[in-house]
């Protein structure tokens, strides 16, 4: 199986195309950046106009710039994920509304919210449109988009997707004491009217081979971050010295931790590359997303805090750099769904294989 993992030269072009339009254009904010992207055609469906022509394409691509812009890459899946809904479910306006021009966040995230079919908030049919309300959750780069895609159930338990724009939402921060310390969750309260035209996409059962792509997706920035904290990792650990003045990367404790970091990461990868290539092969597993979602986000927010570990030898603390960068590992474990609830999914698929 190992051999279906390994990628050619044509996806090797791609890691090293990405590497280099990144760092062309990665200095800015999320949006300018991903908009830069767009130019380059990055953030878009895989197809022969794009910058990679089938998914496994895609995936290197997300994780090259992931290793250096783990936040754009987070943006840059949304934009994909987004057009994948309105080019597969969308109506006719629905189709038409995905625009290079602005930013978009994808919203089927809630509080309490366990599976798709469990979402809460409602969409009632009225005279002149819908009636929306609800709570989603949203990620702190999300906040900058400019349109939101709205995940809700209408009275016939169909999901449908809105296209809101972000004047029309309001944001609540919800803060929880742990620890003594006061964590602040990003919440949008939606209570509004929309027209007909702003439901531009109701989905049905072939939604989980988006399902597939989102996680496969989510699965290639994690690899990114993780990579990084690697490579810091082995940087420093060559750079201290201890007390005979050797290098740290001499002890066993230091390897081990390096070697375990590694082969974390690398069993990640190798499941979300083979994750994408069987979506390339019309054979999407969920299984096989949920897994590698699971495993690369668990891995890098794992792998940065061990990284920290070690480059804390130098005498360097959680500045707001890499404090950003644990941050944006651990959102990995919560976007598309918290890896507690896809955990349940894997021992479900557990059950069904007995």
């Amino acid at each position: 199986m190992s051999g279906q993992f390994e990628i050619g030269s044509k996806h090797i072009e791609y890691k090293k195309l990405a590497n280099s339009a990144i760092e062309e254009v990665k200095s800015g904010n999320f949006n300018d950046v991903v908009k830069a992207l767009y130019k380059k055609s990055y953030c878009v469906v895989p197809s022969s106009d794009a910058a990679y022509d089938d998914y496994l394409g895609a995936v290197v691509s997300i994780e090259e710039i992931a290793k250096s812009a783990p936040q754009v890459a987070s943006v840059m899946v949304d934009q994909m994920i987004a057009q994948e809904i309105l080019c597969r479910f969308g109506t006719q306006d629905g189709q038409k509304e995905f625009s290079q021009d602005y930013i978009y966040a994808v919203l089927c995230s809630e509080p309490g919210l366990t599976t798709i079919n469990s979402i809460t908030t409602k969409a009632v049919k009225t005279a002149n449109g819908w009636k929306l309300n609800g709570k989603k959750s949203i990620t702190g780069e999300q906040l900058n988009s400019d349109k939101f895609l709205v995940f809700a159930k209408d009275e016939d338990n169909k999901v449908r997707v809105f296209v809101i724009s972000k004047s029309n939402l309001n944001l609540n921060q919800v803060s929880k004491s742990v620890a003594g310390s006061d964590v602040v969750l990003n919440q949008l309260s939606i209570d509004l009217e929309v027209q007909d035209n702003n439901c531009a996409a109701t989905l049905n059962d072939d939604y989980e081979k988006v399902q597939c792509i989102a996680r496969t997706y989510i699965a290639a920035v994690s690899l990114g971050i993780g990579h990084s904290a690697i490579v810091s990792s082995i940087i420093t650990a060559k750079e201290v010295k201890d007390s005979n003045n050797q290098s740290i990367s001499n002890t066993q404790s230091i390897q081990f931790a390096l070697a375990d970091m590694y082969a974390e990461h690398d069993a990640a990868r190798m499941l979300t590359y083979y994750s994408a290539n069987l979506i390339d092969n019309n054979k999407p597993s969920i299984k096989f997303a949920t897994m590698a979602k699971v495993q690369s986000t668990d891995s890098a927010a794992a792998i940065s805090v061990q990284a920290l570990q070690i480059i804390g030898n130098l005498g360097y603390l959680a500045n707001t750099d890499f404090a950003d960068v644990i941050q944006a590992a651990v959102n990995g474990q919560i976007k598309g769904g918290t890896n507690r609830v896809q955990k349940n999914q894997i021992y479900q698929y557990m059950l069904a294989k007995k």
